[in-house]
């Protein structure tokens, strides 16, 4: 995490993201990068009525205030300003960074709209080649434990190596997280209360030995870790874990598989994203990040 972008627009909402950054630079020794994009076509309030050359001198202005605020925490900082859309300029500007981890905060879609209309963010997370941090916008919680759900499979594991350097930075706990899904369990309840409790128990027994794998490698690296295993449905466990463990973020590879063998970021991951009051992470396996920053 040797860099983060940290996009601000100027409103309160934004700068919540900026708490989280700057726990997660002063613990990794990264630098922040302030960035505003300057779009004409979408400026309201007292923006509308100003010309090209007062919105870019307010957004430099502005960023150089945040600069200064940060630099006096002991912090290494530098402003960027782009011209365009914000998304747009957002991802542009992060894959001239050379993947940073984007901190950025904005509110989910709410009820069915499409993952692709949720604004900003949600266009920046399902686009970005690089890992994004989404923070809700409100007061910070504790950071001192990070949630990472788990369902076994090479492609969750990926959120591992990121979601280790954040516990470190913030020296927080990794909780790890596996949801044992009854599925087709269930139907077998009608034939046999005793096969459904066996093939429970075995089930939890391997979700369990899985996660202690891992956490004994999280461990080698000097982190404190503990395991759960829950039974359920996925999103609602691990929304339920979260709420338990007092975690301040929920680490989410954002194209894993579900129980049921679907897309995660289609599933469990979307809707743990659009209901979770706390920030997540989202971090995509590399084939997906590099499909990603072609699109």
């Amino acid at each position: 995490m040797r860099t983060l972008l940290v996009p601000l627009d100027g409103g309160p909402v934004a700068e919540t993201a900026l708490p989280y950054a700057e726990a997660i630079a002063r613990g990794a020794r990264s630098e922040v990068v302030l960035l505003t994009a300057v779009d004409r076509q979408h400026s309201s309030g007292v923006h509308e009525c100003w010309g090209l050359g007062q919105e870019t001198a307010w957004a430099r202005s502005y960023l150089e205030g945040k600069r200064r605020w940060l630099e006096s925490l002991g912090l290494t900082v530098r402003v960027e300003m782009a011209f365009g859309p914000a998304a747009h300029c957002i991802l542009r500007v992060a894959q001239r960074l050379e993947a940073p981890l984007i901190v950025m905060a904005g509110r989910p879609p709410r009820g069915p709209e499409p993952w692709s209309r949720g604004g900003v963010s949600m266009r920046v997370v399902e686009a970005a080649a690089c890992p994004v941090l989404l923070v809700r916008g409100g007061g910070v919680g504790s950071l001192d434990r990070v949630l990472l759900p788990l369902d076994g499979s090479p492609l969750s594991l990926t959120v591992l190596p990121l979601a280790r350097d954040l516990c470190l930075a913030l020296r927080a706990r990794a909780v790890l997280l596996h949801v044992v899904a009854l599925g087709g369990l269930a139907a077998a309840a009608y034939a046999s209360r005793g096969y459904l409790a066996e093939s429970l128990t075995i089930l939890q027994e391997e979700a369990l030995a899985m996660l202690e794998d891992v956490a004994e490698d999280l461990r080698s690296s000097g982190l404190e870790v503990e395991t759960r295993v829950a039974v359920g449905h996925a999103i609602n466990q691990t929304l339920q874990a979260a709420q338990d463990t007092g975690a301040g973020i929920i680490a989410l590879c954002s194209h894993g598989r579900s129980g049921q063998g679907r897309p995660f970021m289609g599933s469990v991951a979307q809707a743990v994203l659009q209901r979770s009051t706390i920030p997540c992470l989202l971090v995509k396996p590399a084939e997906v990040a590099a499909s990603s920053s072609h699109s």
